[in-house]
């Protein structure tokens, strides 16, 4: 059971149309709701919308240094290392 306000010109259209075709105001509005359904697209969700953007930068080197996390946090660690027994800029 499904009770709907309708404005006054809609409901007017609806009543005519109903007239017009022979049918029941229920019987119309069941099948409009069917075929909107129906043919409603899915709302997608946050992911299908912008996952395609999640973990990308615009440049080839932002996202190298994404797969390389490891590789530069080594690099880091040994450039600290390096400054403080006064090595830094000498082939370790």
């Amino acid at each position: 059971m499904l009770t709907a306000r309708l404005d006054a010109s809609l409901e007017s259209q609806l009543e005519s149309y109903c007239a017009d075709q022979g049918l029941t105001k229920s019987w119309v509005v069941a099948e409009s709701l069917r075929l909107y359904l129906i043919d409603a697209p899915r709302r997608k969700t946050a992911w299908e919308l912008g996952g395609h953007l999640v973990g990308r930068q615009a440049s080839a080197a932002a996202h190298s240094r994404s797969e390389n996390t490891g590789a530069a946090f080594r690099e880091i660690v040994r450039a600290k290392h390096a400054r403080r027994r006064g090595t830094a800029g000498r082939t370790v």
